[in-house]
């Protein structure tokens, strides 16, 4: 009945509404709980939406074992679409941390080059390599207090030229993965329009 059918309604635009915040934990209980009172619309779309969600968190089994339960043949079609996509968001270009972290801390920029960062990279290279070549000429002639100095400075450049590196990296696996969300929204999302007495679906 037309009670039922807006109780449904409105429990299901609960979930959306988190998932357009991207409070992506509460949307997935939220559809969990609707879900398991057996609904008789919008089955599928929460099943889709929960499928998005799970490739956002990169668990792209979990993403496909959602779309596989849908039934609805226009929604199916667009799933398959969605799925065969998917080799692109495991496949997406990115850059490990752990490297960029590593490469900093041999070579000072270079883990900022890894990362594309070509000039934060040089500008590493060079104000680290001014504090080690003054360590090292201060020590050389004795100077030790000037050359103590160099080297307590130095060696926070220093490792801010590694913290930098590691926090790009993670940076740009951030922007990838955010660019890449929203192109498949808009190809793949689907939206919906409440009248205040009709919940419809278009994509």
């Amino acid at each position: 009945n037309r009670a039922d059918g807006f109780s449904e309604s409105a429990h299901f635009l609960m979930g959306q509404s988190y998932f357009l915040e991207k409070r992506f934990d509460a949307a997935l209980d939220e559809w969990k709980q609707f879900l398991s009172q057996k609904p008789l619309s919008f089955k599928d779309a929460a099943h889709y939406q929960r499928g998005s969600i799970h490739l956002f968190n990169d668990n792209v089994s979990k993403a496909k074992e959602e779309l596989f339960k849908i039934g609805d043949p226009a929604l199916k079609k667009r799933s398959e679409h969605f799925i065969h996509a998917m080799n692109r968001w495991e496949n997406r270009p990115a850059r490990s941390p752990a490297f960029a972290g590593i490469f900093s801390a041999l070579l000072p920029g270079a883990g900022q080059w890894y990362i594309g960062h070509f000039w934060d990279g040089l500008s590493a290279l060079v104000i680290n390599g001014a504090f080690i070549y003054g360590a090292y000429y201060t020590f050389t002639r004795d100077h030790y207090v000037a050359g103590g100095l160099l080297t307590l400075i130095g060696s926070g450049f220093y490792g801010g030229n590694i913290f930098s590196a590691v926090s790009g990296a993670h940076k740009y696996n951030k922007r990838v993965k955010e660019s890449l969300w929203e192109e498949f929204q808009t190809k793949y999302g689907i939206m919906f329009e409440w009248n205040g007495a009709l919940l419809t679906m278009r994509f």
